[in-house]
């Protein structure tokens, strides 16, 4: 809250004559939402912001976390 759409409409009305509306995301990759920003008739829109190394670091240790709990122990072979 406020949706993209909403966001955007409110800004233009702060607006000043001849001003432009610039549309930075935190997006990771082009694709539908990127095009939709696009779409809304604003003066500039920011690229995404790529596959830094960190973003995935940071993606793959909270997946790491997130399933962990739910992983079951090694099985123990005895010889």
């Amino acid at each position: 809250e406020p949706t993209v759409p909403q966001a955007i409409s409110r800004a233009r009305r702060r607006l000043r004559r001849g001003g432009k509306l610039v549309v930075a995301s935190y997006l990771l990759a082009p694709g539908l939402f990127h095009s939709r920003l696009f779409s809304m008739d604003v003066g500039a829109v920011a690229e995404p912001l790529g596959a830094d190394p960190r973003i995935c670091d940071l993606i793959v240790t909270r997946m790491r976390a997130a399933v962990s709990p739910y992983r079951r122990p090694a099985a123990v072979t005895w010889r």
